[in-house]
């Protein structure tokens, strides 16, 4: 695994695959996603629910074999812990399935991880020969007083030594909206965090987009808290003594969380999240099904024209916003627009990190 990437935090979602699929073959390799594997839910986009708990997985191991058939991803299947699809622990379930296609992901651990998951994964990694797991920390870990007892003792039980460990510091939800005392709030906690400089690597991720319902119809202007403060710290921490490579990470278009939606119970209004450099830039039509999807051409085109487009040659999902403004455009769907939004994110910020340490 390489120690300098750009750490997406994926809800196993097929628009977010097909967007990782659809960058270019060149910077693929400089993204590492966490692949946060969802629990059963009816699937929106494919129209179907899932009966079973196996159907589910496989649904989702499916779409990484078919769209991201890499090593260089992590894998966090704490929301299905407390299933047993075929009788078996879901981390034995899922490397199962990944294993028959010779994909093996770095599983993720956490300190709440239960005993019955941190079995399956030992067995997991040492059956595959799986090195350098992630550890994913939250901001509850780091103030508690047990803090570095717990992350030695979650280190003893796999025998593992931080040297050959992924640190994930997940900020969530946090509030970025005071980006540098915030910045300098977690820089405190870096100075103290256990073995700081030895983890084979250290990502900081988090997510500030707002929930749907907080848009307002047309356009949007909503700052990008977690990429501003990022920013900060990095180079707060340049000049520190205790100062190291810090990988970027953010949950994409979508805020932090995860939230149950059928469309068969409840609606959704039609808009497009167009990512820029500090802010994103979003238009939002209304109700998809008393108006329809046919909004979506109206919503492309105000993208288009707006200072904010980066032209149809930017990214596949920019390609597509620009042949939908044009004559026979199709509108498309939710499915559609959420691959649109996360590939020209996903580029964007491979574009922006680039020029900061992936090449170096």
């Amino acid at each position: 695994m390489i120690t300098k990437f750009y750490m997406p935090i994926l809800k196993t979602k097929q628009g977010e695959f097909l967007a990782l699929s659809l960058l270019n073959p060149n910077i693929q390799g400089y993204v590492v996603p966490l692949i946060d594997v969802a629990n059963k839910e009816f699937n929106n986009e494919e129209g179907i629910d899932p009966e079973t708990i196996e159907e589910h997985l496989d649904t989702v191991t499916n779409r990484i074999c078919k769209k991201w058939p890499r090593t260089n991803a992590f894998l966090d299947a704490h929301l299905v812990s407390d299933t047993s699809p075929d009788g078996i622990n879901p981390v034995t379930y899922i490397y199962n399935n990944l294993s028959a296609a010779k994909i093996y992901p770095s599983p993720v651990l956490r300190l709440s991880t239960t005993k019955s998951c941190k079995e399956a994964i030992r067995e997991v990694m040492s059956k595959h020969n799986l090195p350098e797991p992630a550890i994913r920390i939250f901001i509850n870990d780091i103030m508690s007083e047990d803090f570095a007892g717990n992350l030695q003792a979650l280190l003893n039980y796999f025998s593992l030594n931080p040297s050959g460990v992924h640190m994930v510091l997940d900020l969530a939800a946090a509030d970025f909206s005071n980006t540098e005392d915030f910045s300098d709030s977690i820089l405190d906690q870096l100075r103290d965090f256990p073995e700081f400089k030895s983890w084979k690597s250290f990502t900081i991720c988090g997510g500030s987009f707002p929930k749907t319902q907080l848009l307002q119809s047309g356009e949007n202007i909503v700052p990008r808290g977690e990429w501003i403060f990022y920013g900060k710290l990095v180079t707060k921490l340049k000049v520190q003594e205790f100062s190291r490579h810090i990988n970027y990470g953010d949950y994409g278009i979508i805020a932090p969380g995860h939230f149950k939606f059928d469309f068969r119970k409840m609606d959704r209004s039609a808009n497009i999240r167009y990512t820029h450099d500090e802010d994103w830039f979003v238009v939002k039509g209304n109700s998809i099904k008393l108006n329809g999807s046919e909004q979506y051409i109206g919503l492309a085109k105000d993208i288009v024209k707006s200072d904010y487009f980066m032209g149809e040659r930017f990214s596949d999902g920019d390609n597509h916003l620009k042949k939908t403004t044009q004559r026979g455009g199709k509108a498309g769907n939710t499915l559609v627009w959420n691959r649109v939004g996360f590939n020209h994110h996903f580029a964007k910020v491979m574009r922006d990190l680039s020029a900061s340490y992936l090449a170096s």
